[in-house]
């Protein structure tokens, strides 16, 4: 009996170590064009009612039925089988009456390297054929590589505004009546009288740093005025003569079997483009779960998305700075562990990723995003003042490459946080956008708002404004936040249009951030600009060679509590500091000064280091190797070791070889 016992524990034994080697099981669901949605999704070729299904929508609801029967440990892939799969219509994802997914559910290619998801059609040779688009409405094309808008006036620059007036139709701050007065001439040169009259049209509007859309209600074509109505824009941003503007046709709807001279016409499209894409869709996902039933733990791997378009319609958009409500492609809400991982964004001709409100312990990691129409990666929820239920939780933007932002909606950034706690923005190379690079808060003062313990660390940030709007920043800050720290970044050439680029910009009601160990040169404005803010930390930073001085402040009276230690301040030819630095809230300490030409010795002021030579900044900063060698050239480390200073050895070298996209 012992022995028979023996043997069974010994079988047990056996079975358990058996069942403990099986590979963690995963439930499969297969996805294709050429698939039925009457099929089971559980298997790559058709057999029966096995099969491949048609849409991702019916994948994911397969998907949810199916996650409460899986076993601890297992997993849901949905693989897509096309190299290329077009998503016509918005993949809906709402919560039901349960919290899901259990298992962490990842959407990736099938057997290939990577998928597509567009939402464009795509035509070759568009010189000899029709383009089969009956009653399809686009408001761009994409092409060459380029979003191209539905802009009838002007094709390539703007008009210009020969005055403005604005009227009160009622009580309310929408009810106002705008007059935009143009000029006859420069606009019948673009478009022509006759399509002017015939026309249905919007007006865009560029002032300072902000951008405004709105339906034209009528034209008076003896007086040369457009009419509007809505929201008057800021005495900040103010409409008047010399603003620039464009039209927009809003006839699109009307364009059927569009041909070679259509795009040419509507598009600027060169006949001898090889491919145009033409978006039929412009949200791909709506991610939306509820503050009782969150959807949990979605990963998208491996996926590249691609032309989805931008809708203009009769409904005004109101200006607003950073273009705070335009919407995304992928819209997510109240949800746990949704993340983006290696996939790349093409030609969207909106925002990419808003996680908008409630979402914990999300990421967007490793992606690459080019032509966006607005911003790449949104956060938070405007106006939500100290709303702590819908604040987002842990958010890690890390390792992306950005380039191309604002095509459509200038004024986006394509890093923006509004509010939240525990964010991470790092390792990103922000290149090309219209406005500021990476912007967060926006409490604007001491209005309510919740941001803490945000970290803006090795970021490569080049190349900013275009001179097409005012008053933006390489890295942004905005109204009331707690614990920030940004270090380690590189911030280079930025633009504006007649004022406002600075490198890194500490706005109304920042207050506890530190700045430390970032390089910042070749802004049009200066490097560092702080305008009403308190407890700023400025240490250990180089700002070199911005064209308008390389530290400025706004409002000397409501900046409180600046200590500004540690850093390093030249410029080639001029003075490398234009700053009154005798008002009291500034803590200036070991500060060195450098220019080539001057010997610098009027320079110093408060600081108690001494300025360095000529020769002294020769070696410090080389023509050949470091600050301004060829724009996209950094050396690895800035040489601060010869410079003639009371603490030369307080200056911690900065290394930039660890800095932006990897």
């Amino acid at each position: 009996m012992k022995k028979l016992l023996n043997c069974r524990a010994l079988l047990i034994l056996v079975i358990l170590i058996q069942f403990c080697w099986l590979p963690v099981r995963a439930l499969d669901i297969y996805v294709s064009s050429a698939g039925n949605d009457t099929w089971d999704g559980k298997n790559a070729v058709h057999n029966n009612n096995s099969g491949p299904l048609a849409t991702l929508q019916r994948a994911f609801f397969i998907a949810i039925k199916s996650d409460p029967q899986l076993a601890n440990g297992e997993a849901i892939n949905i693989f897509i089988m096309d190299s290329k799969y077009l998503i016509a219509s918005p993949v809906k994802l709402t919560a039901v009456n349960q919290s899901y997914f259990i298992h962490t559910l990842t959407i990736k290619p099938y057997k290939i390297p990577a998928v597509t998801l567009t939402g464009s059609i795509a035509f070759n040779d568009i010189s000899t054929s029709k383009l089969p688009l009956n009653n399809i409405k686009f408001d761009e094309v994409f092409t060459d590589n380029s979003l191209k808008n539905y802009v009838r006036s002007p094709k390539t620059s703007f008009f210009t505004l020969t005055n403005f007036e604005t009227k009160k139709t009622g009580t309310g701050i929408y009810d106002n009546k705008q007059l935009f007065y143009y000029d006859p001439e420069q606009v019948s040169k673009s478009i022509g009288l006759a399509d002017l009259k015939s026309g249905h049209f919007g007006i865009i509007i560029y002032a300072n740093w902000t951008y405004c859309y709105r339906k034209v209600d009528s034209i008076n074509f003896k007086t040369h005025v457009l009419y509007t109505t809505g929201l008057n824009n800021s005495d900040y941003s103010p409409w008047k003569k010399g603003v620039r503007f464009k039209l927009i046709s809003l006839s699109s709807a009307s364009v059927a079997n569009a041909d070679a001279s259509v795009l040419s016409q509507y598009f600027n499209v060169s006949p001898n483009s090889s491919q145009v894409y033409i978006p039929v869709n412009d949200r791909i996902f709506d991610i939306t779960g509820s503050a009782l039933n969150k959807i949990k733990n979605i990963r998208f791997e491996n996926i590249t998305f691609e032309h989805f378009g931008y809708r203009y319609t009769d409904r005004s958009i109101d200006p607003n700075p950073s273009a705070f409500t335009e919407d995304a492609a992928i819209m997510i809400n109240f949800t746990d562990n949704v993340v983006f991982n290696k996939c790349t964004f093409k030609g969207i001709g909106k925002n990419a990723i808003w996680y908008y409100k409630s979402n914990n312990n999300v990421s967007v990691t490793n992606c690459i995003f080019s032509n966006m129409g607005a911003g790449s990666v949104k956060v938070g929820s405007p106006g939500s003042g100290n709303d702590t239920k819908i604040l987002n939780n842990k958010v890690n933007i890390d390792n992306n490459k950005i380039t191309n932002s604002g095509l459509v909606v200038p004024a986006a950034n394509p890093i923006f946080v509004v509010n939240g706690n525990n964010i991470s923005i790092s390792n990103n190379s922000v290149n090309r956008a219209e406005y500021s690079a990476i912007g967060i808060g926006w409490g604007y003062g001491t209005i309510p708002n919740i941001l803490n313990n945000v970290t803006i660390s090795k970021n490569r940030v080049e190349n900013i404004g275009t001179g097409l709007l005012d008053d933006l920043g390489g890295i942004y800050t905005l109204g009331m936040m707690e614990n920030v720290v940004i270090s380690n970044n590189i911030v280079r050439n930025l633009k504006f249009n007649s004022y406002g680029s600075w490198g890194i910009y500490i706005d109304q009601g920042s207050k506890n951030i530190t700045v430390t160990n970032n390089i910042v040169d070749h802004c049009q404005s200066a490097g560092y600009m702080q305008n009403r803010c308190q407890n700023i930390t400025v240490t250990n930073n180089i700002f070199a060679n911005n064209t308008g001085g390389q530290v400025q402040f706004g409002n000397f009276k409501d900046n409180i509590s600046l200590k500004f230690a540690n850093n390093v301040l030249y410029q080639e030819n001029n003075n490398p500091t234009n700053i009154n630095w005798s008002s009291s809230f500034i803590q200036s300490d070991y500060n060195t000064y450098l220019t080539q030409n001057k010997s610098g010795a009027q320079l110093n002021k408060l600081s108690r280091a001494a300025t360095a030579t000529t020769a002294a900044a020769s070696n410090a900063i080389s023509t050949d190797k470091d600050l301004h060698s060829k724009r996209q050239q950094v050396s690895s480390r800035i040489n601060i070791s010869s410079l003639n200073t009371d603490r030369a050895n307080s200056f911690k070298q900065i290394d930039t070889t660890k800095v932006g996209f990897q």
